[in-house]
């Protein structure tokens, strides 16, 4: 597992330092590690007001853009494996902590080709979330978008998310993948969720780091 990571990691990164250049928020890597989200590269923008990375760190899944773009595309069984084993505990008040709601999202997602992170992990932060997987077509991570625009969901969600899943889709071409069919971007899912009108709460950003 360690090794895949490191192989990930140094597929995805020169992908990753593009796509926080060109939408100058944070970015992250993450696994699946057992349960958890496990954060193995960031690229952090010098907006963030917290001095200390997000690489190390592990997420639960149902709360976070990567950890639900993941639980998307595990079997149904897995998914409520780990619900049980670790529950579904609120980080905000935007979280979702109900099963049903969860598989709701799940379907929403896979559908959208796309997650969101609407301050359900941590209030005031914004992300998108698309997977990546390996040659056997197996989910093995996810990478993000994420910031204290609230227009990252609103009206920037149709840009921002058409760039992170093409690096998550690059992503996954080189750790072997070769997709089954075209994906599709912007789909009317997506089309729908930015014409809903972004919260208005206010900004904290994210800033630049590296896994080791």
């Amino acid at each position: 597992a360690v090794r895949v990571n490191v192989e990930l990691r140094d597929r995805a990164a020169p992908l990753l330092r593009d796509l926080a250049d060109q939408c100058r928020e944070s970015v992250y890597l993450t696994v699946l590690d057992g349960d958890y989200a496990l954060y193995i590269y960031a690229v952090e923008s010098p907006n963030r007001l917290m001095a200390r990375t997000a690489v190390g760190d592990r997420a639960h899944l149902h709360c976070t853009s990567v950890g639900k773009a993941m639980l998307a595309h595990l079997p149904a069984d897995e998914v409520e494996a780990i619900v049980a084993r670790v529950g579904l505990p609120a980080s905000s008040a935007r979280t979702i902590t109900r099963s049903d709601d969860l598989r709701e999202e799940l379907v929403a997602t896979r559908v959208r080709g796309f997650a969101i992170d609407n301050q359900e992990h941590e209030l005031r932060t914004f992300c998108i979330g698309a997977p990546i997987f390996d040659a056997s077509g197996r989910i093995i991570a996810a990478c993000s978008i994420s910031g204290a625009d609230p227009e990252i969901l609103g009206g920037r969600l149709p840009e921002l998310a058409q760039q992170v899943r093409e690096v998550a889709q690059e992503a996954s071409r080189r750790m072997g993948f070769v997709p089954s069919r075209q994906a599709v971007v912007l789909s009317p899912a997506m089309r729908a969720w930015s014409n809903r009108p972004p919260s208005d709460e206010p900004a904290v950003t994210d800033a630049v780091a590296v896994a080791a």
